[in-house]
């Protein structure tokens, strides 16, 4: 296992709220945890796009990542 590093954030209050209701929900164990789940999507969604610019779609199943994903991309764009 890799070892983890402590960093520091700012979230907005309303990102605060949805990362801190998921633990609540059930679809992440810690805090924590659901907002490590941000990187690794952020990781999947840039390398979706191939080298021109073009997505490169493939079909995946959804993971417990999606949910967060969804809340933060569609809180952060308003």
């Amino acid at each position: 296992m890799s070892v983890r590093k402590t960093v520091s954030v700012s979230l907005s209050p309303e990102l605060h709220a949805v990362a801190e209701g998921l633990p609540a929900s059930g679809r992440y164990n810690t805090f924590s945890e659901a907002i490590r789940a941000g990187p690794h999507l952020l990781d999947e969604r840039e390398t979706a796009f191939d080298a021109t610019g073009n997505i490169s779609l493939k079909i995946t199943r959804p993971t417990k990542h999606d949910a967060i994903a969804s809340s933060i991309c569609i809180r952060s764009y308003h």
